[in-house]
């Protein structure tokens, strides 16, 4: 089994990435290989609770989000200084529960992982 971590580091909506990653972590974890989400710069608002796609024209795929726990991904990890930098708080996030993480933790996370995709 890999250890695959997936970083998400821009806004919901500002481009397919984050749905483009998120499809490719849900199938990857559907085959059985050990998935981590990490969340980070402007990833962070993917995270926000209340967000209305529809009104941009956009398909709800943060939904999905809230399943993690159907395919086995249990760690959910939010970038601590990217929260603090967009004066965010960990009960402003929808999807639980997620882990706070240190940048200079982030460099031993990733560098424990067999692959990290970056979207």
């Amino acid at each position: 089994m890999k250890r695959l971590i997936f970083v998400f580091t821009q806004a919901s909506f500002a481009n397919l990435d984050g749905r483009e990653g998120q499809d490719m972590a849900l199938l990857c974890a559907s085959f059985e290989q050990e998935v981590q989400l990490v969340f980070m710069q402007d990833g962070v608002y993917q995270l926000l609770r209340g967000q209305q796609p529809e009104k941009v024209g956009c398909k709800d795929y943060l939904a999905r989000l809230k399943a993690l726990s159907l395919y086995d991904i249990e760690q959910v990890y939010v970038c601590a200084q990217a929260l603090k930098a967009r004066q965010l708080k960990q009960e402003d996030l929808f999807v639980t529960p997620t882990q706070l993480i240190e940048s200079t933790a982030l460099h031993q996370l990733f560098k424990q992982a067999d692959h990290v995709m970056v979207f």
